[in-house]
């Protein structure tokens, strides 16, 4: 039997996804990566996140992000 992992907010909500501040900036950076290949939906599910902590990552992360964005529009010529 397999056991979900409880992660606990800083403002204490148990969730079984995993929270914001439990992921590192390696991860926060290949989840953007992944959320522009893969959209939102499935992002969420491959990392275990809420849509609201891929908000929140987007939100942060915004000069990562267009970073991201001008790299990928480059490899593909646009």
């Amino acid at each position: 039997m397999i056991e979900e992992r409880i992660y606990i907010t800083q403002r204490g909500q148990k969730y079984t996804q995993r929270p914001y501040a439990d992921l590192s900036a390696a991860e926060r950076r290949q989840i953007l990566e992944d959320y522009i290949d893969l959209g939102i939906k499935r992002t969420c599910e491959k990392w275990n996140i809420l849509d609201r902590t891929l908000h929140q990552l987007k939100y942060h992360l915004r000069p990562l992000l267009e970073e991201i964005e001008d790299k990928r529009f480059e490899e593909h010529g646009l």
